[in-house]
């Protein structure tokens, strides 16, 4: 080999050797490359870390208002049902005057069972409360009423407290159907002529003996339901400053007594419930509604118009009750439009809610809710199937179609 050739080879392995490195300055900008990548990289991570917890928290709130709307509609419903009974003074099939118009003024929801439970040595206030129970299908307050403060307790200032009455949907003891206990409160109605009475609507459902239309079999029981919602100021203990939509039942409960049980926490994060009424005061003939005498049909061979009893639609605007409705709205109430304020179960740091809440008749101002929590408002109106229902007349085959 020539010595021109070593030459070269020795000149390309030390320039070899000499470029298998990084400068300093090299290593800086690498250096300075990577921290910019990996912070990039960690506020990725760190968007869609808070991205994800505001969807988890916007979905909690949607599924909660939509469980607390749901419980609401459910037994609105069936506001009204009791198992075929009629109340005289909303029967268009009863032709006098009627019996059982509840009482004016009305009773208080929480009335312990034990002030109106003899029909023997306190026959008014057993009939009259009866009256109320069955007749009154549902009740709407913003303030709390005086039998219901030692139960009912920390309701939230300006939102409403619902009662919906119905007999229960299935029949005691049946299957799904909670089994029949003693002490609480049953319905039974009769379908048989030679009943002396109408419906019973006591505890002791065993003892019941009202009958089927052979007038042989005993008619099933079923239990009575009345259940009060509002929101109060805490959820898992007292001043944990969550609030949440509550119910409270009238039961027996673990111990007793026969009255409004301790409030059961439905929904957390409820924060508004509002509740305005559709009421039918107007006949088809456009007379004023009046339950305290007969029926009075425009034409007394062809029952198509009374024109002292509602037709099931309401009239005007929707009515927020206040303090109270009065008695003749309450007894002619045919819809329900219920409003809830849901708010996420965290806040959200350095969140500014500048927006107003309509809620029906009423706008909750974000100035005097200042914190950091989302908040979206639900709605929805219902017919009160079991009231509205029995007031429809057919239509008139001598007017013209609609």
């Amino acid at each position: 080999m020539s010595t021109g050739t070593r030459k070269e080879s020795v000149t390309l392995s030390a320039k070899a050797s000499r470029q298998g490195g990084l400068s300093l300055v090299e290593l800086m900008i690498g250096l300075l490359l990577s921290v910019i990548v990996v912070g990039a990289l960690a506020e990725l991570f760190v968007n869609i870390t808070r991205s994800n917890q505001e969807l988890a928290k916007t979905n909690s709130q949607i599924e909660n208002a939509r469980f607390a709307m749901t419980f609401v509609k459910n037994d609105i419903i069936h506001a009204g049902y009791f198992s075929g009974f009629v109340p005289e003074f909303d029967d268009l099939g009863f032709q006098e005057d009627p019996g059982d118009v509840p009482p004016n003024p009305l009773p208080d929801p929480c009335r312990p069972f034990t002030e109106w439970d003899n029909p023997v040595t306190e026959a008014a206030a057993y009939e009259a409360h009866r009256n109320y129970l069955l007749g009154v299908a549902v009740e709407v307050r913003d303030t709390m009423p005086a039998d219901c403060t030692a139960t009912l307790t920390n309701k939230v200032d300006d939102t409403d407290l619902l009662v919906v009455r119905h007999a229960n949907t299935c029949q005691g003891g049946d299957a799904n159907c909670e089994a029949v206990n003693v002490n609480d409160l049953y319905m039974q109605t009769s379908n048989c002529n030679s009943d002396s009475e109408r419906y019973l609507l006591d505890p002791n459902a065993p003892s019941m003996g009202l009958l089927q239309r052979n007038c042989t079999d005993v008619q099933p029981v079923r239990k009575f339901i009345q259940n009060i919602y509002y929101v109060r100021d805490w959820t898992h203990v007292e001043d944990d400053g969550i609030p949440a939509l509550v119910r409270s039942r009238f039961e027996f409960g673990d111990s007793g007594p026969l009255g409004h049980q301790e409030p059961q926490v439905l929904v957390e994060g409820i924060e508004r419930f509002r509740v305005e009424v559709g009421i039918d005061d107007t006949s088809d003939s456009g007379d004023p509604v009046d339950y305290t005498t007969a029926v009075a049909w425009a034409d007394e061979t062809e029952w198509y118009t009374p024109t002292n009893r509602g037709d099931g639609i309401p009239d005007g605007a929707f009515v927020h009750c206040g303090t109270a409705c009065s008695f003749d709205q309450l007894l002619n109430v045919v819809a329900i439009r219920v409003f809830l304020l849901a708010r996420a179960r965290q806040p959200t740091p350095g969140y500014v809610d500048t927006k107003d809440y309509i809620l029906g008749g009423v706008t909750v101002d974000a100035d005097d809710l200042d914190d950091e929590y989302k908040r979206h408002v639900f709605s929805s109106t219902l017919r009160l199937v079991n009231v509205s229902g029995r007031r429809e007349t057919p239509f008139d085959p001598n007017e013209a179609s609609p």
